[in-house]
């Protein structure tokens, strides 16, 4: 009876909570050249799938296996989710600016790469999950704990699109068709001094590359960052000012007078972003703080000196 019990605990195992099992056959088909993850049933070599929670009975002349952690998705904390106001040197150094910066701990997505099985006959690097091809996942894994096999899968954590209320998030898509007038602009004009042409490309068209027109509204997205990047843009009202801070951080607007003497003005300026221009801004400068240093911040201090 103990002779029984001892055979039968050598082919019992127990796979603990929040962990999986990675199988290994010993004996079978053996694998192609180059190769370590069985593609077939009957191959020899670590198996794709993985065991869950629970008990099992494998015979232990024909397998192997080994314990691992499951691959847990954070879904973050709302509660900590807050605005930090900021006041930070302008884009040009020559101001600052009144700023609220969206904190907390996000929920994150998991980007998996497939490591194993034919590169994809188009040569995407982003592959369709049901394709079997080896390369990066179009879908994302969402919050959640998930039984992933780490010889087979490399999952990396990345936050989630947070749009927060007072901001639209613009998407670029990073693969597709090039819109056709960036296409003949780049081709036509040095990469060393780009004309106007050139920057002023048109929005892209859905599954194209390049900044989509349709913005996201407040809320969570779990979007792939290596297929799509995702931009927060402040609308509504934004303050700019050029006033001295202290001795070393002075950045009012200074000119001469008609006598001679040094006049220095300190500036605030109001202004705003539109969301139906939001994409258009993203696309044409990259960011809200390039607005201020090329259209806002310029011509603001030429106003002043001129009037003054």
């Amino acid at each position: 009876m103990r002779n029984d019990e001892a055979n039968h605990r050598t082919f019992r195992f127990y796979v603990p909570e929040n962990r999986c099992a990675i199988l290994v056959r010993k004996s079978g088909k053996e694998l192609p050249p180059g190769e370590k993850v069985a593609s077939e049933p009957g191959q020899k070599g670590i198996q794709p799938e993985v065991l869950g929670p629970g008990r099992y009975f494998r015979n232990p002349y024909t397998w192997e296996w080994r314990i691992v952690d499951q691959t847990e998705i954070p879904s973050g904390n709302p509660t900590s989710w807050r605005w930090v106001r900021r006041t930070v040197p302008g884009p040009d150094g020559r101001g600052t600016i009144e700023t609220y910066v969206f904190e907390g701990d996000f929920p994150k997505v998991g980007v998996v790469t497939r490591k194993i099985g034919k590169p994809s006959p188009t040569g995407d690097i982003i592959v369709d999950r049901a394709s079997g091809h080896e390369g990066i996942l179009r879908e994302v894994l969402t919050p959640g704990i998930y039984k992933i096999n780490p010889e087979v899968y490399k999952v990396e954590l990345y936050d989630a699109a947070v749009i927060p209320p007072g901001q639209v998030g613009v998407v670029t898509n990073l693969f597709g068709d090039q819109p056709e007038a960036t296409k003949q602009a780049t081709a036509e004009t040095p990469t060393t001094q780009p004309t106007y042409a050139a920057i002023n490309r048109p929005l892209a068209k859905p599954g194209g590359r390049g900044t989509l027109a349709d913005v996201l509204q407040p809320g969570v997205y779990f979007i792939n960052p290596k297929l799509q990047k995702v931009t927060p843009i402040d609308i509504g009202y934004n303050e700019y000012s050029q006033v001295k801070l202290n001795e070393r951080q002075n950045y009012r607007i200074s000119f001469p007078s008609d006598t001679g003497y040094l006049i220095r003005v300190g500036v605030t300026v109001v202004w705003g972003i539109d969301p139906v221009h939001a994409a258009e801004i993203i696309n044409e400068f990259g960011n809200a703080g390039e607005v201020l240093d090329k259209i806002i911040g310029p011509p603001l201090r030429s106003i002043c000196r001129n009037i003054g």
